[in-house]
């Protein structure tokens, strides 16, 4: 189902009621000329009739995606004008709080048009819009890859499990991935198996034992639950060990630690 939950309208009376299909019929008509009004017509029609059941089939099936959002959605088309904007559903589930729903220049979305006409009139105000990542084109079209990376809780608020950090990459776009840190999940207890929400996104991880951040074969902490999740997944990043050093281990001989819990997968 749609909705814009980020933007709030004024509890209307009768009035304001038939001077919103008033305002929306004289918008399409400047918009679009005398079609205008075939267009209001349809929107009329589609909006409380068939709206969620085109986006909820077609809007699940066929399309093109900006997000890699994790269930079917797709945006139908590029311009959303007969459903009111709602035809750019991949864009509203990867920010189900933004009032405006396009993302790309080339985007239309009519249902914006009209919120930001209501709020020039007093009639509603936003709230949310999705967050607008410019670096990651940048580095795109540099060679780079842009990812960020899970820390615990006692370190920060944000970011702080695999599904968090999947939840905002996927919001930012798919140039942007991660980096996962299997000692900060360690730290806080997240399970593993959550590599597996980062399936296809996922390009490099940091490996360190849990109570110290020590090298492995410091403690001997068993890395081996999410080596299978990352074998399963058909991972081929790398892994590099963020951690501190102990006189006692070498690099080469944590690489050798690592590389045995690797070998009895």
């Amino acid at each position: 189902m749609s909705s814009r939950s980020c933007f709030h309208v004024r509890p209307p009376n009768n009035t304001v009621v038939v001077l919103g299909v008033s305002l929306l019929l004289i918008v399409d008509m400047a918009l679009f000329g005398a079609i205008g009004a075939t267009v209001w017509a349809i929107q009329m029609l589609w909006i409380p009739i068939t709206a969620a059941g085109v986006i909820n089939g077609i809007g699940h099936y066929w399309g093109y995606r900006n997000f890699e959002s994790p269930d079917a959605s797709t945006n139908i088309v590029p311009w959303g004008i007969l459903i009111g904007g709602e035809e750019l559903h991949n864009n509203h589930h990867a920010y189900g709080t933004s009032a405006k729903l396009s993302s790309r220049w080339y985007e239309f979305d009519l249902g914006w048009t009209y919120i930001r006409i209501l709020e020039l009139l007093g009639l509603a105000q936003v709230r949310k819009v999705a967050p607008t990542l410019r670096v990651a084109p940048i580095a795109k079209d540099n060679g780079i890859r842009l990812t960020i990376e899970n820390l615990n809780t006692a370190e920060t608020n944000l970011c702080t499990s695999i599904a968090e950090s999947v939840e905002v990459i996927t919001a930012a776009g798919p140039d942007v991935y991660l980096t996962a840190d299997i000692y900060h999940m360690m730290r806080d207890d997240d399970p593993a198996a959550e590599l597996r929400k980062a399936k296809g996104r996922l390009i490099h991880c940091h490996v360190a034992e849990k109570e110290l951040r020590s090298a492995p074969g410091t403690k001997g902490d068993d890395f081996r639950p999410h080596l299978r999740v990352l074998r399963e997944m058909g991972y081929a990043g790398a892994f590099s060990f963020e951690c501190g050093w102990a006189k006692s281990v070498s690099p080469d001989k944590a690489i050798a630690a690592f590389r045995q819990q690797l070998g009895t997968l």
